[in-house]
């Protein structure tokens, strides 16, 4: 193999043991719906997000390491329900983007599971040359559990007037020499 040749990420799936419940996550970009996304982003409970032009959309999606959250029914209609968005060079860096599961599909620890398959993908033993993971939240109780998920300190704050928020900057530095 050449220096120059990079590897393709083969994608992962995970789906719950306890029960077929119908619901799972994947790194497929294949099963990605770009309207779904931007249906998402119209919706009030994404208060960070607003819908783009589909051209732009497809960018952001398949220039990023996408996990989506997805529901089959018990037609065999599935359809995409959440998504964590890392942009990422998948070796040194990434920033953790976009999380949500639509309200109709939360209380079911779906989001919970979600960042858990992004920190499985995302640990020092899977990425051993990881320096840096960060995101941005206006959520305190969110806040909290990266810094659980992560191990995830505050490094600064922003106030939105805009969002009518005040946000806060976290960083993980999973792999750095003291």
């Amino acid at each position: 193999m050449s220096s120059s040749h990079i590897p393709a990420i083969a994608s992962q799936t995970w789906r719950r043991t306890e029960a077929d419940d119908g619901f799972f996550i994947s790194t497929d970009p294949a099963l990605l719906s770009v309207a779904a996304v931007n249906e998402a982003f119209g919706r009030d409970f994404l208060y960070w997000a607003k819908p783009v032009p589909e051209k732009a959309m497809r960018q952001m999606l398949y220039g990023s390491r996408c996990f989506g959250a997805y529901y089959t029914d018990p037609n065999g209609v599935q359809q995409q329900i959440g998504l964590a968005r890392m942009v990422t060079d998948n070796a040194t860096f990434a920033y953790l983007t976009d999380v949500y599961v639509l309200p109709e599909h939360q209380g079911r620890g779906l989001g919970r599971w979600l960042i858990e398959c992004v920190a499985e993908v995302f640990h020092p033993t899977n990425m051993p040359c990881l320096r840096r993971i960060m995101l941005v939240t206006g959520d305190q109780r969110m806040q909290d559990f990266y810094q659980r998920i992560f191990g995830m300190k505050v490094v600064g704050h922003e106030v939105r007037e805009d969002m009518g928020k005040m946000l806060t900057f976290l960083c993980a530095r999973p792999n750095a020499q003291s």
